[in-house]
């Protein structure tokens, strides 16, 4: 099982709803997912883009946010895995 974690200004910065879509999302990616997640959030639009293989999904939100982007890092370990979710000035 893969475990989530997040940095502190995600934490006073996102809302928890979306952190919790965030996950979401990449647990329910169809194809090969890269080690590294890319979302851009600008008003109600939430971008979700991957460089390998190449992936793009734009999702329509039930609200405005923030623009914000973020960064979720995937980090392989031998007895676990985990995604570390940053915005982008804290990478």
């Amino acid at each position: 099982m893969e475990k989530f974690y997040i940095t502190k200004g995600v934490y006073e910065t996102l809302d928890m709803r979306i952190i919790t879509y965030i996950q979401t999302l990449i647990k329910s990616m169809d194809i090969e997912v890269d080690y590294l997640q890319v979302f851009s959030i600008s008003g109600n639009v939430l971008i979700h883009t991957q460089e390998v293989p190449e992936y793009i999904k734009e999702y329509t939100l039930s609200k405005e946010y923030r623009d914000e982007k973020l960064f979720s890092i995937k980090t392989e370990e031998e007895n676990s895995n985990y995604w570390t979710l940053m915005l982008a000035h804290e990478y």
